[in-house]
């Protein structure tokens, strides 16, 4: 095993530690996709209604419709950052094993070359 590449324990550290960011954050993004969606499916139940009641009751609920189209940006907002910082988080690792993967067959056949020429 060649030492240089060898992780050390800072880098294992920093390893989990983007793991877990990864993580929290997909599961964050997830969470607030809920909760984007379910704002959608109390307008669809509001257009359901068969009239709007007279009076303040017309206006509250065209407050509470406004409130869940608010939310629904918030939330869905929310969710595009958390799920971009997962997908961030998350892909280095990946590549830098590909790359990992590909220097060790790199440097095998390297060596193979120095050790016929040399």
């Amino acid at each position: 095993m060649n030492p240089e590449r060898t992780p050390t324990r800072y880098r294992k550290i920093a390893g989990i530690l983007i793991n877990t960011i990864g993580i929290l954050a997909g599961l964050g993004g997830i969470v607030s996709a809920v909760m984007t969606v379910s704002p959608i499916v109390d307008i669809v139940q509001l257009t359901r209604l068969p009239s709007q009641p007279p009076g303040p009751g017309g206006a509250a609920l065209g407050f509470i419709g406004m409130i869940d189209l608010f939310s629904i940006f918030v939330f869905g907002s929310i969710a595009f950052v958390c799920f971009a910082v997962a997908v961030a988080a998350l892909d280095p690792r990946r590549r830098w094993r590909m790359w990992r993967t590909e220097s060790r067959r790199y440097g095998a056949d390297n060596e193979r070359s120095h050790h016929t020429t040399g």
